[in-house]
């Protein structure tokens, strides 16, 4: 981590430490026009587990999460999450600090380190599924960027020659090039989650059609002169259902993961309504809630949610809209970099989800 993000970390800590200790984020949260908090996860993973680099924002450690659910357990009314959302709806008064708990896309470690540490707690939460990858061997187009370039980069002898041979294949622009090159050529392994974060936010800001002809020029490129093993990401059908005997819920998170706001609206029915069919096929009732695709909406996407019933859709910002249709409920992101003490836990989620 470098410096200025060493020192902002830390200037962070001592700042979470001193509203934990003084009881000044009890009082925030008291006062909060809205007492309910929904968090929301993705893996929950120890970095050495992984073949690939992770993005900072993906993950907390089965330790972290364990102190952190264990916490709620003791001091929070922990409730699922389609409780909480019929509950607003329906204007009932919500106790101070009830929350629900949330995880995004099914990955196989919220079966592996999460489910167990929910069930020792007795946490309810909600998963939302990728339909298309549950049961398969697909994984996120992220994913497959890092696999492919952590592969690319044991071939040493290769590296002189990468940027043009990717510009060939995918006709990537110099941007795009340069910041894949300086991967290529890091030294360091711990400087690699920045530097894969910084190529993928980038990546976000291209179209849809540029990021998948890039995502499939990395990995052919990795095919060709590497061994590129991909490892099984997601969760099975059979791991959903034995999840759900036990406290978990489920919900859409979309068929296939595009960002929705690139859809045209025959896609977004598509897509939709593919998902829910595989709900109907496998026998799971799905949450009446649903989770956008990396937090974002627009009024097209709502209107093609509404057409269909769905009710309540999650999105990352920070305050919820229920004058819209379907309802717009937000979430508090947890990673490991802000949230592996109790003190930033807390200031995570009774503080900063006030402002």
């Amino acid at each position: 981590m470098p410096g200025k993000q060493k020192a902002k970390q830390r200037l962070r800590e001592i700042a979470a430490t001193a509203l934990h200790y003084s009881g000044a984020s009890r009082m925030l949260q008291i006062g909060d026009e809205h007492p309910w908090r929904i968090l929301m996860y993705h893996r929950v993973v120890r970095l050495n587990e992984l073949p690939y680099a992770i993005q900072p924002g993906m993950y907390v450690t089965p330790e972290t999460f364990e102190m952190q659910m264990k916490y709620l357990a003791e001091h929070a009314q922990v409730v699922p999450l389609d409780d909480l959302a019929r509950d607003i709806v329906q204007g009932k008064t919500i106790a101070p600090r009830t929350v629900a708990v949330t995880f995004d896309d099914g990955w196989v470690d919220t079966y592996t380190h999460a489910f167990p540490i929910l069930k020792r707690y007795s946490i309810p939460a909600t998963i939302f599924l990728v339909t298309s990858f549950i049961g398969t061997t697909e994984t996120l187009w992220t994913d497959k960027v890092t696999l492919a370039l952590m592969a690319l980069r044991e071939e040493k002898h290769y590296l002189q020659n990468a940027c043009s041979r990717i510009k060939e294949m995918t006709g990537i622009e110099p941007a795009f090039c340069a910041e894949i090159t300086k991967i290529l050529n890091t030294g360091p392994a711990e400087e690699l989650p920045e530097q894969f974060d910084a190529l993928i936010e980038q990546l976000k800001r291209s179209s849809l059609k540029e990021r998948k002809t890039i995502v499939s020029g990395l990995v052919n490129l990795a095919k060709e002169f590497t061994t590129l093993k991909i490892p099984r990401s997601f969760l099975s059908w059979d791991e959903v259902k034995e999840m759900t005997r036990d406290g978990v819920y489920f919900g859409s998170h979309s068929h296939k993961h595009y960002p929705l706001t690139e859809l045209s609206e025959v896609q977004l029915t598509d897509d939709i309504e593919n998902s829910f069919q595989v709900f109907r096929e496998k026998g799971i009732a799905p949450s009446a809630v649903f989770c956008y695709p990396g937090g974002d909406y627009n009024e097209l996407v709502q209107h093609v949610l509404a057409k269909h019933e769905i009710r309540f859709a999650l999105t990352t910002a920070k305050t919820s809209n229920l004058n819209t249709l379907p309802l717009l409920l937000s979430r508090i992101g947890l990673h490991e970099d802000i949230s592996n003490t109790i003190p930033l836990f807390t200031s995570r989620i009774w503080v900063e989800g006030v402002f």
